[in-house]
């Protein structure tokens, strides 16, 4: 996001945050790489985009962390969207809904974005998650002497979190992890090296104690297969390719006195597109929450869904797993003073907002919780 305009409203937070993305040049040049150069003519390079709702679910993300109460909690009164008005009721179950997305968005340590593809999402939860820390940290240091106490309580509140990235597509996730690299973020293995280090880089994503605020981590995935649950299988455990669970994060191996849970947040967008695989992606996302306390799965879905069909056969498959599920509008900016800003120079129109077929693409989020086994 780029500020033009000469409005002395200098509210814009987080909104403006820079992310620089490694990315092949273009669909088209991706898919000759792949023909000619590694002779994979059958290979998918969907990934190679920054598609629409990608960058919908990133500005939800950006602005979920950060518009805020003094208490810590969601403010979602400045979300609105383009709908129809809606009855008193069923507008009121949608913001319920809301508030629940964004405060699993503001208060979950572990972050995982499946189907990742270039990572958009995920970037922004780990670019959003080390400014807010680190205006938290500052805000801290500069407060009186006499306010000790209270600093404490702040550094006991500082909120670490990995962000995980998975996709079948091993050069996304080098494009993924290469992007995070240049961002700055520290990045870390699902499994800790056997001398025993962190195996984190060393950078600016650090506050003081050798634990990185941001921990960004990759592993090749693909949700048609077997979990590791489900196939006791050795050979299949020490795969390069896997179905990715919520034990295969390791988040047993970190410690917990540097973590406020060890819940997961799954973020995805654009993964409907095939029916005959809903079944094994509702499976894939309750698989990857935390098996006691369960969890939150935020979908960006273009309204124009990809193939017909496949979000209402998504939606019985998580309902036949004892899940809940709600789509709702995406937010667009309100009229509070945390959007003023955005709301005088308008929402920018960037290209990838223009679907492959031309067409402006608008999204919608899917919201699917899974209780756990309590």
């Amino acid at each position: 996001y780029d500020n033009n305009d000469d409005d002395d409203d200098d509210d814009n937070g987080i909104l403006q945050t820079n992310i620089l993305l490694i990315k092949p040049p273009d669909m088209e040049s991706l898919w000759e790489w792949y023909a000619y150069t590694k002779r994979q003519s059958d290979s998918d390079p969907s990934w190679g985009r920054v598609w629409p709702t990608a960058l919908s679910l990133a500005r939800l993300v950006l602005r979920s962390l950060d518009d805020t109460n003094d208490n810590g909690t969601a403010d979602t009164s400045s979300y609105q969207s383009f709908e129809e008005p809606k009855e008193e009721m069923e507008e009121k179950e949608e913001k319920e809904w809301m508030e629940r997305a964004v405060t699993a968005l503001r208060t979950s340590s572990h972050v995982v974005e499946v189907g990742c593809g270039l990572g958009v999402a995920g970037l922004a939860y780990a670019s959003s998650s080390l400014a807010a820390t680190t205006t938290t940290n500052v805000a801290s240091a500069s407060s009186d002497a006499s306010s000790t106490n209270e600093n404490n309580n702040n550094d006991n509140k500082r909120r670490r979190r990995t962000i995980t990235f998975l996709d079948r597509e091993p050069y996304a996730l080098h494009c993924v992890m290469a992007s995070a690299s240049t961002n700055g973020f520290a990045t870390g293995p699902l499994l800790s090296p056997v001398d025993g280090s962190t195996g984190t880089e060393t950078n600016n994503n650090g506050d003081g104690d050798g634990i990185p605020l941001v921990t960004v981590r990759a592993a090749i995935d693909d949700w048609t297969l077997p979990t590791t649950r489900d196939n006791d299988d050795d050979d299949n455990d020490n795969s390069p390719i896997k179905n990715i669970c919520y034990q295969d994060l390791r988040l047993s191996t970190l410690s917990p006195d540097h973590y406020e849970n060890s819940d997961t947040l799954l973020l995805a967008s654009d993964i409907l597109y095939e029916p005959s695989s809903t079944n094994s992606l509702a499976k894939k996302l309750r698989s990857l929450l935390h098996p006691t306390n369960g969890g939150y799965a935020l979908i960006a879905d273009p309204i124009k869904e990809r193939t017909c069909g496949c979000r209402e056969s998504f939606v019985e498959s998580v309902k036949g797993l004892g899940g809940e599920v709600r789509i709702l509008p995406m937010p667009e900016l309100g009229g509070n003073s945390s959007s003023r800003a955005m709301q005088n120079r308008g929402m920018m129109l960037l290209e990838s907002d223009v679907d492959i077929d031309g067409s402006l693409c608008r999204s919608m989020l899917i919201v699917v919780h899974f209780r756990g086994n309590e």
